[in-house]
């Protein structure tokens, strides 16, 4: 079939002089579709040399560079900066790729390669220990201050019965007699 580009013009020679709807929306879908199906041809073709990018997580640097290599691949080695998810780090060790593992990746495709060094693992260690330290000192804290609260509580409730007979010996408790029931209250009267 042969390939005709889509213009307001074509669409009108399809479509013009009382033409059957049907038959010109078949011809342009019949277009577009090869237009489609050329697309997707170009792109399996420019592609089909693509290959997934191997799991390189947890390598050794040396044997990551070797795989790199074997696979005509570029790279770049990219040391990480020190942070406490990196305190238990292997040194030396492929961190995290990008892309990341199992995508589709081009000979001669560029990846980049993140890893923590020796200086970065004791940095991120140093960073671990400080944090402890820092919540240790949050939580003392913390005990302290209801240490101090259920103290005042404390000794608060000891005072309540010294207080109370302080208290009961100012008030002066009458019993109230009961009065008289008023006999011009109407609520005596019963209803008819």
């Amino acid at each position: 079939m042969k390939m005709v580009k889509i213009t307001p013009s074509n669409v009108k020679k399809v479509l013009g002089g009382g033409a059957n709807v049907i038959a010109a929306l078949g011809t342009i879908s019949g277009v577009v579709g090869n237009q489609v199906k050329q697309s997707l041809e170009d792109h399996h073709e420019h592609h089909k040399d693509d290959f997934p990018l191997p799991d390189l997580r947890e390598v050794p640097l040396a044997d990551a560079q070797q795989v790199l290599t074997n696979n005509e691949l570029l790279w770049s080695l990219l040391p990480v900066a020190p942070a406490i998810k990196y305190a238990s780090a292997q040194p030396n060790v492929v961190l995290a790729t990008v892309p990341k593992p199992r995508a589709k990746i081009a000979p001669q495709g560029f990846v980049k390669v993140y890893y923590a060094t020796p200086e970065t693992v004791a940095a991120s260690a140093e960073l671990l220990a400080a944090q402890a330290a820092q919540r240790q000192a949050k939580k003392a804290v913390r005990q302290a201050t209801t240490h101090r609260r259920l103290q005042a509580v404390t000794t608060g409730v000891k005072q309540v019965p010294k207080g109370a007979k302080r208290l009961i010996g100012k008030v002066h408790l009458r019993r109230s007699q009961p009065q008289p029931p008023d006999p011009t209250s109407p609520t005596d009267a019963k209803p008819k």
